[in-house]
């Protein structure tokens, strides 16, 4: 019975701990800084792809904490490779179903797992323009 019951509950530790994991080491990660209306950056790991020399990122949904900060000031900090460049972001209407796709190529399993806890239809689509 004590096993059952450790079973039981390590199961919700190790679903997290594999989407934590799929999320941080299935592929490139970049660090994102948006900046709140007092001026504190906030940093956020999140996967990019690029579509025609253009980074893209993927919110889980608009309601996402620096998402909401993005739109509220699109000019946001993106570190890739070590590099911090500055630029403006913009939501885009109608791409989220590409940039999934286009996740999916990259990303592959990770982003199979990462897709339990996602739910489609609330996607947005991110682009991301050098300043």
């Amino acid at each position: 019975m004590v096993r059952i019951f450790v079973i039981l509950l390590m199961l919700p530790v190790l679903f997290f701990g594999a989407i934590f994991a799929a999320s941080e080491l299935g592929g490139e990660v970049v660090e994102l800084e948006t900046q709140r209306e007092d001026g504190r950056l906030f940093e956020t790991s999140l996967w990019v792809v690029d579509i025609d020399r253009v980074a893209w990122l993927r919110g889980s949904d608009s309601d996402s904490d620096w998402v909401v900060r993005l739109r509220a000031n699109p000019e946001v900090f993106m570190t890739r490779a070590g590099q911090r460049v500055t630029y403006q972001a913009r939501i885009i209407d109608g791409l989220a179903g590409r940039i999934n796709l286009e996740m999916h190529e990259k990303y592959g399993r990770a982003d199979d797992l990462i897709s339990i806890i996602r739910d489609d239809e609330k996607v947005v689509a991110i682009r991301l323009d050098r300043s």
